[in-house]
């Protein structure tokens, strides 16, 4: 007589086991262990028998619950905003630091405060004092359509003021042939 030893699997609830070069299937319902009494030469046969037989039998097995894998959170940087010159701060700058800047547009309301988020799903306009924190616009075109939506939703009297930021842009130059 030979001892047959059965590998515990939690995450299989079938099994197929060969005694005497026939397999038989293994399935667990309610603690307790259930065998088909037929061998079969292959154990995808005696899997699939086990599984007939399970189906049908009204005894269900327990439904595992598979853990709850909790969402990890971007990676994400928090990007300072970047800080807007007016053109008279901005000259001097570029002259003693050879720093480059682009122009970009920013919407003023009639109060004086700066469009900081416009046309997001919860609100139309939020306002903020800051200028650093306004949404700034690349091209005149494209924050003139944002006025006149504005004009036409909210409040009617928002301008444009054309401020300039630092361009970290890298510009490929042949300096180095020089």
């Amino acid at each position: 007589m030979e001892l047959v030893k059965l590998a515990v699997d939690a995450g299989k609830e079938l099994k197929a086991v060969k005694l005497t070069d026939k397999y038989y299937g293994i399935v667990e319902i309610e603690g307790e262990l259930w065998i088909t009494s037929e061998g079969f030469t292959t154990p995808l046969q005696a899997a699939n028998q086990i599984r007939r037989l399970k189906k049908s039998t009204d005894v269900k097995t327990p439904v595992k619950k598979a853990r709850e894998v909790k969402p990890k959170p971007p990676k994400v940087k928090a990007k300072e905003p970047p800080k807007l010159y007016t053109e008279a701060e901005m000259t001097p700058l570029s002259q003693s630091t050879r720093l480059r800047f682009r122009e970009v547009w920013v919407i003023l309301n009639r109060k004086g405060l700066y469009v900081q988020r416009a046309l997001t799903k919860t609100r139309v306009v939020q306002y903020c004092k800051d200028r650093d924190k306004a949404k700034s616009f690349k091209t005149y075109e494209e924050a003139a359509m944002l006025i006149k939506t504005l004009d036409s939703v909210c409040d009617v009297g928002h301008t444009l003021k054309r401020f300039f930021q630092e361009n970290n842009e890298v510009l490929h130059t042949n300096d180095h042939f020089r």
